[in-house]
């Protein structure tokens, strides 16, 4: 999603609080978010990952589509099967970046991987998931379902109500992609490389840019630090040795 999009998405998002009458703050709580993040969103850094995506969609009452593409969505009109291949493509680009983007913190950890090594990772993964996406949209969709033949068995059904069902599909094709990329990060030791990123090094890094920019007083960034940013690190301690300890069994 390119940076204009993002925007759109942002704007969307400040009218669905808007029309609320909330605060920033105020949302932030709704959706169990920070200001920060909020904030974010609605200036169009950065988007909710799919679960404030859904928790926003739902608070304004629309479809995680139209709250990413508005209401002419550019994907209204895909057959479910068309859409799910659409989902697929997209899944694959976020969580198999052909280049790994870590960090000079992350670079100075210990961990015999190097960055080309984790893309040409990221290619073998992305070809594996692809042809088991497919396979799993042949074989759980094979009939090329549209709104005509789903209005065919019931007249009542509408665009929205078809473009709900092809979430709820999406959702429920997404946890078994999902289920089958951790298979695949964690079937070599080199990949405990891409869970400290996942669970640490990209959260810690989006708070630690907030505090940057957000004080400039020593005693309140120290007192973020302590709120905001040591919970991640105690969390992602917990997560890093427990997936260490599953991938040594």
């Amino acid at each position: 999603m390119d940076d204009n999009q993002k925007k759109e998405v942002g704007n969307r998002i400040r009218a669905i609080r808007k029309s609320r009458g909330e605060s920033q703050t105020e949302f932030a709580q709704k959706i169990n978010a920070t200001l920060p993040a909020v904030s974010n969103w609605e200036t169009g850094r950065n988007i909710p990952n799919n679960e404030r995506l859904k928790a926003i969609a739902d608070i304004g009452d629309i479809s995680v589509e139209e709250l990413l593409y508005g209401q002419k969505s550019r994907t209204a009109d895909m057959s479910l099967k068309e859409y799910l291949n659409y989902k697929l493509d997209e899944y694959i680009q976020e969580a198999f970046p052909q280049t790994s983007g870590i960090s000079n913190l992350i670079s100075n950890l210990k961990v015999n991987s190097s960055e080309n090594d984790y893309s040409k990772d990221n290619k073998k993964h992305a070809k594996i998931i692809k042809e088991l996406g497919k396979e799993y949209i042949d074989v759980m969709y094979y009939s090329d379902i549209t709104l005509e033949t789903l209005q065919a068995v019931s007249s009542g059904l509408t665009t929205d109500n078809f473009i709900q069902y092809r979430e709820n599909a999406w959702y429920e094709f997404k946890a078994f992609l999902d289920k089958e990329v951790v298979q695949l990060r964690f079937s070599t030791e080199r990949d405990i490389l891409y869970l400290i990123k996942k669970l640490f090094i990209d959260k810690f890094e989006d708070k630690f840019i907030e505090a940057l920019e957000q004080f400039d007083d020593p005693g309140e960034l120290n007192q973020f630090i302590f709120e905001e940013i040591e919970p991640i690190l105690n969390e992602a301690s917990q997560k890093i040795i427990s997936a260490s300890n599953d991938v040594i069994d």
